[in-house]
């Protein structure tokens, strides 16, 4: 079994740019790579080109080095605005320290970057443009005030044309993917499902929507499995959406790779007693930022609700 190190994504391109003293070039690669996946999601969820939102990611965080990135994940330089209750942070801009939105994960911050563009009337002429017209998309963003730098659109369509992100657009998906339903007969995954790909100091290693984890014992500890896989524990808690909690209930499902952003088998799991957003999110093997993002909400559930693992 191979033995990744994880890190957040902030924490991956900042520790990559300081130690491997990349070009500007390198770093805005790298900074593709890294949201690429993300950006085409919003593009067909939401018809925002992803070549633009790439370029809009590098242009405001420089790369992901930003104040604005690091500390807040924001990562299209949106500020609080009217009505805004989330998280918030201070950054002198147009004017003296103000209000810019925070979020925890720049997940968040990509969504409601597609959230900002379709609900603002200014940004409605856009959407009739076509997908792949990366250009009209600049020049009407600078039209339409998103920024105050009168060579914004330039710079965006020089990032895309760099990068060939206009390529990314080809990805757009105009309708949304057929769902043919889960492959499994169970009506949820349990371990006695999954595949077996490894064994390490007598641990089973499973495999559950693409990535491997390992089951909980009853005398187990982050820490002891830790220990057993040669992980940082920070990590381990990290990647099973856990930054605090030490204690590991038996039979709890614990990731060693980071989980995906949505269920490659299932579409929806019905909420059964005593399930929270993070169970189901290790059920299925998703990312819990994201299994937010699906379902717009991250409120209490109850017994009988339907939890979307995918948005089509």
């Amino acid at each position: 079994m191979h033995k990744p190190v994880f890190f957040s994504l902030w924490f991956v391109l900042l520790h990559a740019l300081a130690l491997s003293g990349q070009t500007n070039h390198e770093a805005q690669q790298a900074y593709i790579e890294a949201y690429r996946d993300i950006a085409v999601e919003e593009m067909n969820q939401f018809k925002i080109p992803a070549s633009v939102k790439l370029a809009q990611g590098i242009l405001e965080t420089n790369s992901g080095r930003s104040r604005l990135a690091v500390k807040a994940n924001n990562h299209f330089g949106i500020k609080c605005h009217t009505g805004w209750q989330g998280k918030t942070i201070r950054k002198t801009d147009d004017a003296f320290k103000e209000c810019f939105r925070k979020y925890d994960d720049p997940a968040f911050s990509f969504r409601d970057h597609s959230l900002f563009l379709t609900g603002r009337s200014r940004y409605a002429g856009l959407f009739q443009l076509d997908i792949r017209d990366y250009k009209g998309w600049c020049r009407g963003l600078r039209k339409a005030g998103y920024a105050t730098n009168p060579r914004y659109a330039k710079l965006l369509i020089d990032i895309i044309e760099r990068h060939k992100l206009y390529k990314v657009d080809k990805l757009y998906s105009p309708e949304p993917v057929a769902y043919r339903g889960p492959m499994k007969a169970v009506a949820v995954p349990t371990y006695d499902d999954f595949e077996v790909v490894d064994q390490v100091n007598g641990r089973k290693i499973y495999e559950n929507n693409g990535k491997e984890l390992v089951v909980a014992r009853s005398e187990d500890s982050y820490l002891s499995v830790a220990k057993d896989l040669n992980i940082e524990v920070v990590d381990l808690k990290y990647i099973n959406d856990l930054v605090t909690v030490n204690n590991l209930p038996s039979e709890n499902f614990v990731y060693l790779e980071k989980k995906r952003w949505r269920s490659r088998e299932y579409k929806y799991h019905i909420v059964r007693e005593n399930e929270t957003w993070q169970s189901i999110a290790q059920l299925y093997g998703i990312r819990l930022p994201w299994l937010h993002l699906h379902n717009m909400w991250n409120g209490t559930l109850s017994p009988g609700d339907k939890v979307r693992l995918r948005l089509f």
